[in-house]
């Protein structure tokens, strides 16, 4: 079986089942890889947020990556995977999510991770597409009028021409 072949097989029939070794492990990592990045694309065109945080995309990739490899890992060893679940209990996440789609992204990182490690990468790529679909409908949809913020630079304050300015030049 040459290297395509093995590629094709592991993407299509998983890879659950077989042993533990480099070959799998870099497959789990390249397919939770090309999905995490696609995932992180699909962020940046349709994220609402005034700036942009480059250690969000950082989170999102890293977060299927790092999830991947815990479930690889658990699926190779009980004696491993009643470690990793006592130490992973312990972890606890202090970081305010603001926007609910910010979530929505962590929590589909986080099932690209555990599915693909899972060896199931068709299931990923299937998930990943559905949701591109639907957050694409959603976002042509009209809805309510998005904040936006005016950040001004200025060495000197005049609030009136600020005020001026902007209703020149915005309708609310």
């Amino acid at each position: 079986m040459n290297f395509m072949e093995t590629i094709e097989k592991a993407f299509m029939e998983g890879y659950a089942t077989s042993d533990l070794n480099i070959t799998t492990m870099f497959l789990c990592a390249g397919f939770t890889a090309l999905i995490s990045l696609y995932i992180c694309l699909i962020y940046k065109r349709y994220n609402k947020n005034s700036f942009f945080d480059r250690s969000f995309h950082l989170a999102l990739f890293g977060l299927s990556i790092i999830t991947a490899m815990v479930i690889l890992t658990i699926q190779s060893n009980i004696v491993v995977s009643l470690g990793m679940v006592g130490a992973l209990s312990i972890v606890r996440f202090r970081t305010a999510i603001k926007n609910p789609m910010d979530l929505v992204f962590l929590f589909w990182s986080i099932s690209v991770g555990i599915v693909c490690g899972a060896g199931y990468a068709m299931i990923a790529v299937i998930g990943s597409i559905i949701m591109t679909i639907g957050i694409v409908v959603f976002s042509i949809m009209p809805g309510e009028k998005e904040s936006m913020i005016l950040v001004v630079n200025s060495s000197e304050f005049n609030e009136e021409a600020i005020i001026k300015i902007v209703k020149n030049y915005c309708r609310s």
